[in-house]
């Protein structure tokens, strides 16, 4: 039986074109630096952003930690009040802990049963000692794509610097940062069919940033590096096509969903312009979620019951608790992802085994 992987939302493979710029890096270090500094241009180009405010990390986990703490430690003096959500991804939740315990007061903004924060909520909890906020840009659980621009503009209406974890982002939607209202992002390389260990910060220039390690200097991972670059080449080439056929997929699945047992529920925005173009989040009523991943897993398929990092949690999603599940219900809900090699093919097993499975 042919395995069938629908959890591009935790990982994706690594391309084969992405391989073979990576391969003779392994043994080249001698141009570690030059090809290191035409990785930052290309990307600066292909992102929108200035020259100098991009800096590659190990990833989106470190990315967030890295902008959140540092942003919030180097603007202490003006205040130590934070806004974020009850949907953000565990990194977010991690690092606005660990302020939390140095003194600084989090605000977590509800969200509507698809998903969304309200604007004018959001507007309503910003503080004169208010000094970040921080938002996911497409939910890694749900889909959800939140209003960017518009919390953006409110952010700095304010006088708030604004994060965003655009880590679900990258690859699914055009991203131009001189033109975004956004003073902080993070991007993640294994996202996009490129290595795991390497992601990507952008910071606006106006601002400063107090530093996680504290060291000379650094050794990076050209190879990965390289790699990660040439997904972006290719992500960016590939996006409206790629966009458009994840959309036709994720229809196909889940108009297949409703037709096998119309008390399944797809949680996050009914809208399908307002939902990343692949991920789909499904309250199965009558099963539990992790017994459906060992399940579709016994029939070769790969699927999640929530996010990569809360992977093996006892307690139920914070993300899907925030829609208005309770505990019970909330486990009940398995996350299906897309990606670039899904086949209608291999939806249409997905739907067979679903069949399969609901009948026993």
């Amino acid at each position: 039986m042919n395995k069938i992987f629908l959890d591009y939302a935790s990982t994706t493979p690594v391309k084969q074109e992405v391989v073979d710029v990576m391969l003779p890096l392994y043994t080249n270090i001698s141009e570690d630096q030059h090809a290191i500094d035409a990785c930052l241009s290309t990307i600066e180009s292909l992102l929108g952003a200035d020259k100098g405010t991009l800096q590659f990390t190990s990833g989106g986990t470190y990315g967030n930690n890295y902008l959140i703490k540092g942003l919030a430690r180097a603007n202490r003096a003006r205040g130590r009040h934070i806004i974020s959500t009850k949907i953000e991804h565990p990194s977010v939740h991690a690092s606005l802990e660990a302020l939390e315990k140095e003194g600084f007061r989090v605000t977590y903004l509800d969200v509507n049963p698809e998903g969304f924060i309200d604007i004018e909520a959001f507007e309503r909890a910003i503080e004169p000692e208010t000094i970040l906020a921080s938002v996911i840009y497409m939910n890694n659980e749900i889909g959800t794509i939140q209003p960017i621009e518009a919390l953006g503009d409110i952010a700095h209406k304010h006088g708030v610097i604004f994060h965003v974890d655009g880590v679900q982002a990258l690859g699914n939607v055009q991203i131009h940062l001189k033109t975004l209202p956004v003073d902080a992002m993070t991007f993640s390389a294994h996202k996009i069919y490129a290595p795991k260990g390497s992601g990507l910060v952008y910071l606006h220039d106006a601002h400063t940033i107090e530093p996680l390690i504290h060291t000379g200097c650094e050794t990076q991972n050209t190879p990965a590096i390289v790699g990660f670059c040439r997904a972006m080449v290719l992500a960016h080439q590939d996006l409206e096509m790629g966009v458009t056929k994840r959309r036709k997929l994720r229809k196909k699945l889940i108009d297949g969903l409703k037709g096998i047992d119309a008390s399944l529920v797809i949680n996050g925005p009914k809208e399908e312009a307002n939902a990343h173009p692949g991920i789909m989040n499904i309250y199965f009523p009558t099963m539990d979620g992790d017994s459906l991943v060992i399940l579709y897993a016994f029939n070769g398929i790969a699927v999640s019951s929530g996010s990569a990092c809360s992977s093996g949690a006892m307690s139920a999603s914070p993300v899907i608790l925030a829609l208005g599940y309770n505990e019970i219900e909330a486990k009940k809900c398995l996350r299906v992802s897309i990606g670039e090699m899904t086949t209608e093919a291999e939806i249409d097993r997905f739907l067979d085994v679903t069949l399969k499975i609901l009948k026993g």
